[in-house]
């Protein structure tokens, strides 16, 4: 197919019309792949034998040509369809079909491979044993055939990251493997680049998240091992050290500033609220704060963001907010960031968040003597149940009702129910949950369940 277009190309192309160009002929390779394995199966293996040698000579003349996804994504769905005829039967990796190649480097197959490793991940739900076992088969390829220079030591440590990302996903019983890799992960980094990773973007975040994946296996396989806490402060250590110039490139910053970083960081924060260690909170919410500014969020906005997944208190307090968030909070925003109109200000783009906030803060101050707080002159104490009651039914009456509002619905009838279990309003409490039940769950049988026990609750 490559050959076949080449004949129509001008020496006077751009890069990027190059680049187009082969990107448009991996689509049309994988759509004709998907004919031929519906009349000549037999063909296919030379198709994408010929298609990928032709994308690797392109690749190897420029080196940012994205990658043939779709041709090796159809590629493993072809794959995926034929194991359920036959499990038993030998699939082969891209290494055994191009690794003899003259046209393929090692570069470039490294590429092909870890797309193929990341189309089996997506396609596990069409066949979970072969996905599994093709992983693992090219994670020990790329780790040792591929990735075996002193130049490629930052792709083979995100390659044993993600083996051991998938072996944790296999279940308990592979802990200790996990934590093999993750190990290993941390000594190919500290081995190549030493006390100079901090230097280096990527290579610190990169070892950063290793320890932290670390942190998390050995707490599963050792709960009282003191290296949960040493793994986590080093991680935090390290992106810490790190300093994001404005000349630097977008790339550099890429997995630093990724959603996956911050979902790390929450996890990190919870588990060591539940282990009634807050002693890193602090360096926790300062990273936080500053992998928004990196990301140019206004800090207004990073305090709703936060209040609204309620990430910002202590999972074993009653406080809403944590202490740590606000001291850190406070050098970026000065004293007013310590006043509540501030806060209220930040969330009263969100209905749902501005009465949530009112009810936890109106319960808190609600026996507090008359004119004992200088917030009253400018807070509600007044949010009634029932304005509680609508603005989370409004949430999930839509449909379909997402995640996103089952959450803000559910934050609501919770705190709902504490305010109404500390007034001694039991009944109340139970119609509260039942009522979050009923709005949720579409079955009308489930219905007529709750419903029973709901009539013994109030006899």
């Amino acid at each position: 197919m490559f050959l076949e277009k080449s004949k129509g190309l001008h020496d006077d192309l751009s890069e990027d019309a190059i680049t187009d160009f082969v990107m448009e002929a991996c689509k049309e390779s994988s759509f004709l792949l998907d004919i031929v394995h519906q009349f000549d199966s037999g063909k296919v293996k030379s198709i994408v034998m010929s298609s990928l040698e032709d994308w690797s000579a392109a690749a190897n003349l420029f080196n940012m040509l994205p990658c043939p996804t779709a041709l090796v994504k159809q590629w493993v769905k072809i794959e995926c369809k034929l194991s359920k005829d036959d499990i038993e039967d030998e699939f082969s990796t891209f290494h055994c079909l191009l690794s003899s190649s003259a046209n393929v480097s090692k570069r470039t197959l490294g590429i092909i491979l870890e797309q193929e490793l990341l189309a089996y991940e997506e396609m596990k739900a069409l066949s979970p044993e072969l996905c599994q076992k093709m992983q693992m088969k090219i994670f020990n390829i790329l780790l040792q055939d591929v990735f075996i220079t002193k130049d490629s030591c930052l792709q083979k440590s995100r390659i044993l990251i993600r083996k051991g990302k998938a072996l944790r996903a296999c279940g308990t019983e592979g802990l200790k493997d996990c934590i093999h890799c993750f190990s290993e992960a941390i000594s190919t980094i500290n081995d190549m680049y030493g006390e100079t990773c901090s230097r280096d973007i990527p290579v610190c975040h990169q070892l950063a998240v290793s320890y932290c994946l670390r942190a998390l296996c050995i707490q599963e396989a050792e709960p009282t091992s003191k290296r949960v806490l040493q793994d986590i402060r080093a991680a935090l250590n390290l992106w810490l050290s790190i300093h994001i110039p404005e000349c630097s490139s977008t790339a550099d910053q890429h997995d630093l500033l990724s959603k996956n970083t911050m979902l790390l960081l929450y996890n990190i924060v919870d588990l060591l609220s539940l282990k009634g260690y807050t002693k890193f909170h602090l360096d926790i919410y300062k990273l936080i704060i500053r992998l928004f500014k990196w990301k140019n969020v206004p800090l207004e906005k990073c305090l709703a963001i936060l209040w609204e997944y309620r990430r910002i208190n202590h999972a074993l307090c009653t406080s809403p907010i944590n202490e740590a968030f606000i001291m850190t909070f406070t050098e970026h925003c000065g004293e007013n960031s310590k006043v509540i109109d501030f806060w209220i200000s930040c969330i009263k783009g969100s209905q749902p968040l501005l009465v949530g906030f009112l009810q936890i803060f109106s319960f808190l101050f609600a026996n507090l003597p008359q004119g004992s707080c200088h917030y009253k002159s400018s807070f509600r104490v007044d949010i009634t149940v029932d304005e509680v009651k609508d603005t989370a039914e409004k949430l999930i009456s839509r449909v379909p009702v997402s995640s996103h509002s089952v959450f803000l619905a559910g934050y609501l009838y919770y705190d709902l129910c504490e305010r109404l279990t500390s007034n001694g309003r039991l009944i109340e409490v139970t119609y509260v949950r039942f009522a979050f039940i009923f709005h949720v769950d579409g079955s009308c049988e489930f219905k007529k369940l709750i419903l029973c026990d709901l009539n013994d609750v109030i006899r």
